[in-house]
Formats: C-alpha cells, structure tokens, sequence
C-alpha cells in the first residue's frame, strides 16, 4: 500500500506539514498513518504516529497546524465502534509535544470524524462526514475549546439538509477568527 505521502499539507512561515494516512508503521499495522514536519530547506523535523494507532487508522488524512499547535486526523480510528474516527491534537510545551485524543460526543459506525480538520488558537473544529445512523448522513462539525489542561467538544453544527443522504457535510470546515464555516464536498446526487 502506497504512503499517500501529501494526502494532507499544511504550511507556516518557516515549516511545512505533510500527512501520509497510508504510512504503514509494519505489516501487522496497514494504513495506520504518519505525519511529518520539516522545515523550508525540506530538513525533517519531526513525526508524528498516534500513540494508540492501530491498523487502517489513516492518522494524518488531514491537518491544521496554528503556531505550536497542530491537529490531525485518524477518520477510521477509535476501537469502541468501528471506524467513528478521531482527531489528534498536539501541543508543543517547549521540549515537547504533548498529544490529547479527540472524539466525538456522536460515535457512529464509519462516522469519519476527523476526516477535515480546523484549528484557530484555542478552538478547533473536526468533521465527521457520517454523523447519524440508520442510513442518514447529514454530518456535523464539532467544536471543541481549550479550557486549561482540557479540550471539550462545546457544540456542533449541523447539516441544515437534515435528513438527505450522503451530504459529506463537515468534510471541510474552515475555522478562522473564531468564525466557522463547513462545506460539503459532493452534492447528495453528484456521485451517485
């Protein structure tokens, strides 16, 4: 299986970040994922796994990076239902980074979550494109904002075509200045 090196990029002033879901950490372990940072000149950095990554996580599918904070995510990830998907984000302390798990309040069997990721300061948003069961996937956008030591889903937003299938809503959120907007990347009929 390919890497997918630059599946996901994201770029600051002085790094360059690269997701390669399909990074294979062994042969036990297919499409766990990998996240890479270098810098401008294209020195490596580092890499980023998750700590619990698993087989077919898809860790670094996405990515948004704001100053010493990155988010990632695993969209296939999470072990309590299959596929409901993860965010990772971490945060450089000074030596360093330090890792927190995202999941959704709503799990749902391949739900997608952290499919798209945002990230602006202390907020950030995660998609999860299949945010309702029994064959209804409108999707939604989760919130999540930084209390001291803790991240906390705080709201959502919701596809306002409740109801019509395969919408993707929340597969590319944009977060910026506290403001949040969320596209949907395939109209319900355009690939059917």
């Amino acid at each position: 299986m390919a890497h997918r090196f630059g599946s996901a990029l994201a770029l600051t002033p002085t790094e360059i970040w690269v997701g390669a879901p399909g990074y294979s950490t062994s042969p036990e372990a297919d499409q766990t994922g990998n996240v890479y940072r270098f810098d401008r000149s294209g020195t490596l950095l580092d890499e980023f796994t998750a700590s619990d990554g698993e087989h077919f996580d898809k860790f670094g599918y996405s990515l948004s990076v704001d100053g010493t904070r990155v988010t990632i995510g695993a969209p296939a990830a999470n072990r309590s239902l299959p596929s409901s998907g993860a965010a990772y984000l971490y945060d450089f302390d000074g030596t360093a980074w330090v890792e927190t798990k995202l999941t959704p309040q709503i799990e749902v069997i391949k739900g997608g979550f952290g499919e798209a990721v945002a990230l602006d300061r202390d907020r950030a948003a995660v998609g999860q494109v299949m945010a309702i069961g029994s064959g209804a996937s409108p999707g939604r956008v989760a919130i999540f904002d930084n209390f001291p030591g803790d991240w906390i889903e705080t709201s959502s937003l919701q596809n306002p075509e409740t109801g019509e299938d395969k919408t993707d809503f929340g597969g590319a959120p944009c977060l910026r200045t506290r403001a949040i907007t969320s596209g949907r990347p395939w109209p319900s009929t355009a690939w059917r």
